[in-house]
């Protein structure tokens, strides 16, 4: 599964991606560096390791 679009990271060091106008919140195992915000990511993730839950940001 390839996912591409942006990501932000909120105040608490949580991360989203827009991916065209619907936000995805991501899970990190580790802390991103803060310079990634606001850029252009492609995410590149085995599809049996994806859940999706409904989440109100």
């Amino acid at each position: 599964m390839v996912l591409r679009g942006q990501l932000s990271l909120t105040e608490d060091g949580a991360a989203v991606l827009d991916l065209g106008g619907t936000n995805i919140l991501l899970d990190l195992a580790d802390p991103l560096p803060e310079d990634v915000g606001d850029t252009w990511v492609e995410l590149f993730i085995e599809g049996e390791k994806v859940s999706l839950y409904p989440y109100e940001l």
